[in-house]
């Protein structure tokens, strides 16, 4: 998290959390139950960071952190 931090300084602390989630392999159902809010409000998020760092749609989220 803290190379997450140090490259993307724009992501909140839910960014930080659905990074840290996707991170560790979980679904967006999973990611829904934990953070209290419906699939779609996560599959916005993944979204909204996506856009915040700049990700394109073909590249996975999930691989991309892995791989970070």
């Amino acid at each position: 998290l803290k190379r997450l931090s140090a490259l993307y300084p724009d992501l909140g602390l839910s960014d930080k959390k659905l990074c840290a989630y996707l991170k560790m392999g979980l679904s967006s159902k999973d990611i829904a139950q934990l953070m209290n809010m419906s699939i779609r409000s996560v599959e916005m998020n993944r979204y909204r960071l996506r856009k915040k760092m700049g990700i394109d749609r073909e590249t996975n989220l999930g691989d991309f952190l892995q791989k970070f």
